[in-house]
C-alpha cells in the first residue's frame, strides 16, 4: 500500500467545464516492482504554474489559478475544452523524468454527456443517472465505451436506483412506473462490451491495475455509497457507518460518492453532508489514499492536495470547503480550495468553476 504524507481529493460535478485532471509521478524500482512516492510532511502546494499553463493561456511569470502541484501531483481544475490540455507527454513535469499518469476525473454527469480529454485512467465517482432508469444507463455507457482512456473505473452513486438490485427489489414502485431490468443494468457496466471498453464497476470491492511493464501496481477500492439521510439507493446510516466504514482496506486510490464530513461536503443550505466516520479513518492514518475522488455535493465540487502531518499516523482532520456558493462563509473551519471563485490573496487556494447542477 502505498503511505506517504499527502493525500489529493477532489470532488466533481457534472459540467462541460466541471472536469478536472490529475497527473501523478509513479516510481518503480529496477526491477519493475512499485515503489511509493514519499514527500516531506510540508509539501504544499503552488499558486504559481505558469509552466504548466496551456496553449492559450501560457505565459512565462503569469500565475495561472486553474493548476495545482506538489511533488509529484499535478492538478487541472478547469479548462474549457479538451484541446486546452496539453497532451502528458508534453507537460514540463513529465519531460522532467519518470513515469507520470493521467487520472481523468468526472462524476454526477446524470445521463449528461460532454467532452473528456485523453488520459490514462477515467474516474467516474458515480450518479450516471438522473432517474435511475436503464435508458439513460445506456446513453451513459455508449458514451463512456467511446472514450479512449484504456482503463476506466466507475461506481454508481444514489442516483442509480437501478444498480442497487436489493433496494430496487423493494422500492421500484416508488420511483418508477414500470419496472426495469437489474439485470440488464449491470451488464451495460459488466458486460462484453465494458470490458472491451477498459471499464472496471466496483461496487465494494478493490483492482489492481497498471499500465504496462515497468509501470507500478495501483490498487483501487470503489464503494457506491453514500450517509443520505433519506431512502435512496446505495445509502447508509449514521448508525450503520462505522461498519460499512471499517470494512473498506488502505488503497492507492479511494473512488466513493459520498465524501467524508468537512471535505467538500458543504451544501447550498449550509449543512455538512460528509460522513464523520469517514473522515475519522482518514485523519487516523488507518486509510491513506493517495487520490480520493468523490462526487455528491455537486455545489461543493473542487479539489485540495492535502499535507498530512504524521505519514501513517494520526493527524488533524482534514477540512476543505468551496465556499463560493455560500458568500464569505467557510463552513466547518474550513479552508478555501480550489472551485470557488476569488478568494484572499494570502489563500493557496483559489480559483475554478461555478456553475451548480441539482444533487
Amino acid at each position: 500500500m502505498l503511505r506517504q504524507a499527502t493525500s489529493l481529493w477532489h470532488n466533481l460535478r457534472s459540467s462541460k467545464t466541471g472536469k478536472s485532471t490529475v497527473s501523478t509521478r509513479d516510481t518503480t524500482t529496477q526491477d519493475g516492482s512499485s515503489k511509493s512516492t514519499r514527500n516531506s510532511n510540508d509539501t504544499k502546494l503552488s499558486k504559481t504554474n505558469a509552466d504548466l499553463a496551456t496553449p492559450n493561456t501560457r505565459k512565462d511569470g503569469d500565475e495561472h489559478e486553474h493548476f495545482r502541484r506538489s511533488i509529484d501531483a499535478v492538478v487541472q481544475l478547469e479548462y474549457n475544452e479538451p484541446a486546452d490540455l496539453l497532451p502528458l507527454q508534453e507537460t514540463e513535469h513529465a519531460r522532467s523524468g519518470g513515469h507520470w499518469t493521467r487520472f481523468v476525473c468526472v462524476s454526477d454527469t446524470h445521463d449528461h454527456t460532454f467532452p473528456v480529454p485523453n488520459g490514462d485512467v477515467l474516474l467516474h465517482s458515480g450518479d450516471l443517472t438522473s432517474l435511475g432508469r436503464c435508458d439513460e444507463l445506456e446513453k451513459t455507457m455508449e458514451w463512456l465505451y467511446g472514450l479512449p482512456h484504456p482503463v476506466k473505473i466507475i461506481v454508481a452513486g444514489n442516483h442509480d436506483l437501478v444498480l442497487h438490485a436489493q433496494w430496487y427489489d423493494m422500492y421500484w414502485t416508488t420511483r418508477h412506473r414500470r419496472r426495469e431490468s437489474t439485470d440488464k443494468a449491470l451488464k451495460l457496466l459488466t458486460g462484453k462490451r465494458a470490458k472491451k471498453a477498459g471499464i472496471i464497476y466496483l461496487e465494494d470491492r478493490s483492482r489492481t491495475f497498471s499500465l504496462g511493464p515497468g509501470r507500478r501496481n495501483w490498487t483501487v477500492y470503489g464503494s457506491p455509497w453514500s450517509p443520505t439521510p433519506h431512502s435512496r439507493a446505495f445509502s447508509y446510516s449514521s448508525e450503520g457507518a462505522e461498519e460499512f466504514i471499517s470494512s473498506i482496506p488502505n488503497t492507492d486510490i479511494l473512488l466513493t460518492h459520498g465524501p467524508p464530513a468537512g471535505v467538500f461536503d458543504y451544501t447550498a443550505g449550509g449543512d455538512l453532508a460528509g460522513c464523520p466516520v469517514l473522515t475519522s479513518h482518514l485523519s487516523s492514518g488507518r486509510l491513506r489514499p493517495r487520490l480520493h475522488v468523490f462526487g455528491h455535493i455537486h455545489e461543493a465540487h473542487g479539489a485540495c492536495i492535502h499535507s498530512w502531518e504524521n505519514v501513517d499516523g494520526p493527524s488533524k482532520p482534514p477540512t476543505y470547503q468551496n465556499v463560493n456558493h455560500s458568500g464569505e462563509k467557510e463552513g466547518n473551519g474550513g479552508k478555501r480550495c480550489g472551485g470557488g471563485e476569488g478568494g484572499d490573496e494570502e489563500e493557496e487556494y483559489a480559483g475554478g468553476v461555478t456553475e451548480d447542477c441539482v444533487r
